[in-house]
């Protein structure tokens, strides 16, 4: 009978991924995720969405929500808040569709994201990924560098120990106003 076969279903994502594009051709689409459900830290690596006004708000730029779990009111509140749209990719679980999901990020420009599994799936999918990385020490980040030798696509934006999370979002917020201009 020989092994059980795995069925993938990149291509949901990857239409998705095409649908956006078709839909929003003069923008620039980003992923975007804001929080770990980690046991290991998760609390240290999140923030709210609202301290991302300054990147959200960014011009010629197309946000899409790869946040799992719920996040359908954060979402709303800062579309309200900030005069902004957050798309979602309809038919795709955020966290339950893994393989859609790597397909969905192999299709955007860039991901921004703390450190969570989308990092992974779009160091995994090659497609550029903005790391905002906690002060919490994290192993698979390393130390004292910008950028991840396992995904090369990756640039991590640290938090120091004395820091909040405003100065790391602000340079974020800054670099993304630059790579939008360019």
């Amino acid at each position: 009978h020989g092994p059980p076969q795995m069925i993938f279903h990149h291509n949901v994502g990857i239409e998705a991924g095409k649908t956006l594009r078709t839909t929003y051709p003069k923008d620039r689409l980003i992923g975007i995720s804001w929080r770990s459900a980690s046991r290991m830290g998760g609390n240290k690596k999140s923030f709210s969405l609202n301290n991302c006004r300054n990147i959200i708000q960014c011009n010629g730029a197309k946000f899409i929500n790869l946040q799992y779990g719920s996040s359908e009111i954060e979402v709303q509140n800062a579309q309200k808040l900030f005069g902004v749209e957050i798309l979602s990719a309809e038919g795709i679980d955020t966290l339950r569709d893994i393989d859609p999901m790597v397909g969905l990020v192999s299709e955007l420009d860039l991901v921004i994201t703390v450190s969570n599994v989308n990092a992974h799936y779009a160091g995994l999918a090659q497609t550029p990924v903005w790391v905002i990385v906690p002060k919490l020490p994290l192993w698979h980040w390393f130390r004292g560098r910008d950028d991840n030798p396992w995904y090369p696509t990756a640039k991590l934006y640290r938090q120091e120990p004395s820091e909040t999370w405003a100065p790391v979002l602000s340079a974020v917020s800054d670099d993304l106003a630059k790579w939008l201009s360019e």
